[in-house]
C-alpha cells in the first residue's frame, strides 16, 4: 500500500486524539447533596451511569473513527498498486524521460487529452534528486532532447515539459529510442550507473509493434507508462486524397477520398471538398473497423496549381485533427506531345503518320497536323520545348547522341513520360545506352537486340498479355477478340534479364519476344512498343486509337493529386522542369528550414522537416509553378494500442520492466478515498443518531 499524501496519516493520528482529550476535560465531576436516606438514590445513580457510559463509548468510537477516516482519505492510500521499478531504486543514476508527441496524443477521452495524462506523469518522474541526472525527450517525427548530456536542472526540463504538447506529426519509435540510447550512454558514472528510461506514450499498435528494444544498454531498467483512454476511442479520419485521371480544364476528372472507421459501429461519412471555387460532396458508408473510398467528379475551370481542402461533415469523435486535410491539383491545359522521327511529315502512309493521329485522333481535319503534335528532328531538337511537351514520343529517330539521351534519363528522372516505339537496329542501341545512362533507376526486364537475319520481319501475334493492367483492361470481355487479328513486324529479339520484374513485360509475341514493356525510372515512367506500325495491321485496326490513348494516359500520369509529405519530416522533391532556375523563386509560406536549391539534377525543393499540415507553395513573382501538401501520416489516425503483454513481453524480451496504466491510477486515487469519505459521513450521522436514541 502508498500513500500520495503520507503527512496525512500523521496529522490523523493527533486529531484522532482531540475526542478522547475532550471526553476527559468534560466528564461530569461529584456533587454532594444532604439527603435523609440515601439507598434509592443510589440505586438510581447507578442505573443512569451505565447508560451513560454506553453512550459515551459509542459517541467517542464515532468521532474517532470520523476523524481517522477522514486522515487516511487526504493520505489517499492505493491499495493494490505494485511499487515501480523506479521507485524501489535509490542511488547515482542517469534517467531519460521520453515522452510521445504524436498527433494521437491529442485525443480526447472524457473530455482530456492523452497528452495532459502524459504530462502530469512525466511531472513526478522529473523531480530533482541529488543523485540524479535527468532529460526529457519529446518524440515526435524526430526525436528532441531537451539538453546535449542528462543534466540535474530538473526545472528547466519542467518548463520544456510545461511548453509542450502534441505536434501534427507522426512518432518515429527507433529514432526516439536511439536518442534516448546516446543519452543514457553519455553519462558520467560509467558502466556502473543505473540507467533508467521512462515511456509515456498511448502507445499505438501500428507505431509500437515493430519497435527494437535491443539498442538500449545491457541492464537499463524500462519504465512503461500508458496515457491512452482505458477503451480505445472511437475515431473516423480522412487517409487519403488522391485523383484517377489526369486533371485538365473543363474535362471531368475523379477525386478519391479514403476514410477510416475506428469504431465499433458502421458509419455513415459525408466529405466536402472545395478547391478554386466549387464545392463537392461524397458520401458513403464505412464498416466497422475498415476503410471506404469515396469518390466524387470534378471539373476544374483554371489552370494550374490549384489547392483544395476535404473535410468530414458533421463528425464527433476523440481526434477532431484528422477530420480536415489540405491537397492542390495540377490542373493542365490539353496536352502537347514531342514527336521525335527521322520520317517526314509529308511522306504518307508512315508509322509516325498513323501515330500522329491516334495521339489526338478528335483534333485531326483535313490531314492538317494537329498544334499539340510537335515534331522534331532528332537532330535538330529544341531542348527547352522539349521540357515543356508534357509527353515525348519516339518513332525512328535513329542513332540519337549521347546528349539527348542523358536529356531523357533527367526528363524521366524528374516525372516525364516517354513512349518509344522501338523496330530497328538504332533502337535497341539507343535503349541500352538510355538504360546505362539512367543507372539504377531504370531496370528494364528485358535487353532488346537486332533480331537474326532469318528472323528478321517475321509477323507476329500477341499470345499472352496481362488483360488486367493498362492498355488492356479497358476492353474487358472483348479483349481476345480485339487482339486475335493483330500482326505485328519487327526487327528486334528481346532476352530476358535477371533480377528485373516479370510484371513490366505486358505483353509478349508467340515466339516469346517481349511486344509491349512498361518501366519506371524515377518519377516518371518509359513505355517500348516493339512493332514498326507502318508494317503491322495494327493501325487499321479498331483497337489501335484505344491502345494509344490508354498508354498516353499511363504516361501522362493518371493521378493530378500527388501524395502529400510527412508533416515534420525532412524531404527533398525535384520541381518541374518548366520550374526554371531557383533564382527569383520564392516560398509561401515562407519558412527557415525550407529552400529551393539547384542541384546536378535541377531545381529541387529541401526541407530538414515539413510545415505544419497545409499547402506549401513555390512561386515566381505571383505564380505559382509547384504546390506540395504536407500532412499527417494516416496511421495516427489508428487509435488502437498495444496490450501491455505484448510489451512487456515480446518487445522487451527480459529487461527489467515495469507497466503502469494511468487509467488504473486514477480510479485507484478516486473511489477509495470517495469510500473512506464515505465512511466519516457515516459515522458522524451514526453520532446524531446515538445522541438521539439515548435520549428517549
Amino acid at each position: 500500500m502508498a500513500f500520495l499524501n503520507p503527512w496525512a496519516i500523521i496529522v490523523g493520528i493527533l486529531a484522532a486524539g482531540l475526542p478522547v482529550l475532550i471526553h476527559w476535560l468534560t466528564r461530569p465531576r461529584p456533587v454532594v447533596f444532604e439527603l435523609s436516606t440515601v439507598r434509592f438514590v443510589l440505586q438510581a445513580i447507578q442505573q443512569r451511569k451505565a447508560r451513560h457510559r454506553l453512550r459515551d463509548f459509542l459517541i467517542l468510537a464515532a468521532r474517532t473513527a470520523a476523524i481517522v477516516l477522514l486522515a487516511i482519505a487526504v493520505a489517499r492510500p492505493l491499495f493494490g498498486r505494485k511499487a515501480s521499478t523506479l521507485e524501489e531504486e535509490t542511488g547515482s543514476a542517469t534517467r531519460v524521460v521520453l515522452l510521445d508527441v504524436s498527433q494521437s496524443m491529442a485525443a480526447r477521452s472524457g473530455g482530456i487529452q492523452a497528452f495532459e495524462r502524459a504530462r502530469s506523469l512525466a511531472a513526478n518522474h522529473l523531480a530533482f534528486r541529488p543523485d540524479l541526472l535527468g532529460d526529457l525527450i519529446l518524440a515526435g517525427a524526430t526525436a528532441r532532447p531537451v539538453f546535449e548530456r542528462p543534466s540535474s536542472n530538473f526545472g528547466a526540463l519542467r518548463d520544456e515539459l510545461g511548453k509542450a504538447g502534441p505536434r501534427p506529426e507522426r512518432l518515429n519509435v527507433q529514432a526516439a529510442l536511439s536518442a534516448a540510447v546516446r543519452l543514457l550512454t553519455s553519462g558520467s558514472g560509467g558502466a556502473s550507473e543505473r540507467r533508467e528510461l521512462v515511456i509515456i506514450s498511448d502507445f499505438q499498435r501500428r507505431q509500437w509493434a515493430s519497435a527494437d528494444f535491443s539498442v538500449l544498454p545491457q541492464g537499463t531498467i524500462l519504465k512503461l507508462e500508458f496515457t491512452g483512454a482505458a477503451e480505445t476511442p472511437p475515431n473516423v479520419g480522412i487517409l487519403r486524397i488522391g485523383s484517377t485521371g489526369r486533371a485538365e480544364q473543363g474535362r471531368g476528372f475523379q477525386i478519391e477520398v479514403e476514410v477510416g472507421n475506428y469504431t465499433t459501429a458502421s458509419r455513415r461519412i459525408e466529405v466536402e471538398l472545395t478547391f478554386g471555387e466549387a464545392s463537392y460532396r461524397a458520401e458513403g458508408v464505412c464498416l466497422a473497423d475498415g476503410r471506404t473510398t469515396l469518390v466524387t467528379e470534378a471539373v476544374p475551370r483554371a489552370i494550374g496549381w490549384q489547392i483544395g481542402r476535404a473535410k468530414l461533415i458533421a463528425n464527433d469523435d476523440a481526434l477532431p485533427e484528422d477530420d480536415e486535410r489540405a491537397f492542390v491539383i495540377d490542373v493542365r491545359p490539353p496536352p502537347v506531345f514531342a514527336l521525335l522521327t527521322r520520317q517526314n511529315a509529308n511522306a504518307r502512309p508512315t508509322s509516325s503518320y498513323y501515330l500522329e493521329r491516334a495521339l489526338v485522333p478528335t483534333e485531326v481535319r483535313d490531314n492538317r497536323p494537329s498544334p499539340r503534335v510537335v515534331r522534331f528532328d532528332p537532330n535538330e531538337v529544341d531542348r527547352e520545348l522539349l521540357s515543356t511537351a508534357d509527353l515525348i514520343v519516339l518513332d525512328h529517330p535513329g542513332q540519337l547522341s549521347g546528349e539527348m539521351l542523358a536529356k531523357f534519363s533527367d526528363l524521366l528522372r524528374r516525372g516525364k513520360g516517354v513512349f518509344y516505339i522501338a523496330s530497328e537496329a538504332a533502337d535497341a542501341a539507343n535503349l541500352k545506352r538510355l538504360t546505362d545512362q539512367a543507372g539504377m533507376r531504370l531496370r528494364l526486364p528485358v535487353e532488346f537486340a537486332p533480331a537474326p537475319r532469318a528472323q528478321a520481319r517475321t509477323m507476329q501475334f500477341i499470345a499472352d498479355y496481362r488483360r488486367d493492367a493498362p492498355p488492356f483492361q479497358i476492353f474487358g470481355d472483348t479483349l481476345a477478340s480485339v487482339l486475335a487479328p493483330l500482326r505485328f513486324s519487327t526487327d528486334l529479339v528481346t532476352r530476358s534479364l535477371p533480377d528485373a520484374l516479370a510484371d513490366d513485360v505486358r505483353a509478349t509475341y508467340g515466339d516469346r519476344n517481349a511486344c509491349l514493356v512498361i518501366s519506371t525510372s524515377g518519377a516518371g515512367s518509359l513505355a517500348i512498343l516493339n512493332a514498326d506500325l507502318g508494317s503491322s495491321n495494327l493501325v487499321a485496326s479498331p483497337a489501335f486509337v484505344p491502345l494509344v490513348g490508354e498508354l498516353t494516359a499511363l504516361l501522362l500520369g493518371n493521378r493530378s493529386i500527388a501524395a502529400p509529405v510527412a508533416s515534420g519530416e525532412p524531404f527533398a522533391i525535384s520541381l518541374p522542369t518548366d520550374a526554371g532556375a531557383p533564382s527569383g523563386l520564392s516560398i509561401v509560406p515562407p519558412s527557415a528550414e525550407t529552400e529551393v536549391i539547384e542541384e546536378r539534377s535541377g531545381p529541387t525543393l529541401r526541407a530538414s522537416s515539413a510545415s505544419v499540415p497545409g499547402v506549401m507553395r513555390i512561386m515566381r513573382g505571383d505564380q505559382a509553378v509547384f504546390a506540395i501538401a504536407a500532412a499527417v501520416p494516416d496511421q495516427e489516425s489508428d487509435l488502437t494500442p498495444l496490450t501491455s503483454n505484448v510489451l512487456q513481453g515480446r518487445l522487451v524480451g527480459d529487461r527489467r520492466v515495469s507497466y503502469r496504466d494511468a487509467n488504473q491510477l486514477e480510479d485507484e486515487e478516486d473511489t477509495l478515498w470517495a469510500w473512506l469519505l464515505m465512511g466519516c459521513l457515516t459515522c458522524t450521522v451514526g453520532e446524531l443518531i446515538i445522541l438521539r436514541a439515548f435520549r428517549i
